[in-house]
């Protein structure tokens, strides 16, 4: 019961990472797409 426990706990943790550097990926691209428009912008002005 302890190793399945451990086994467990340990997937969480990887589902939680496999997560959080989505969010991440997910963050940067979209500040990237923000500051290319606004490069654009400025480009256009």
């Amino acid at each position: 019961m302890v190793g399945t426990g451990l086994h467990t706990g340990s997937l969480k943790c990887i589902i939680g990472n496999i997560k959080a550097k989505r969010m991440e990926t997910r963050i940067t691209r979209v500040f990237f797409k923000y500051a290319l428009r606004e490069k654009g912008w400025e480009r256009n002005e």
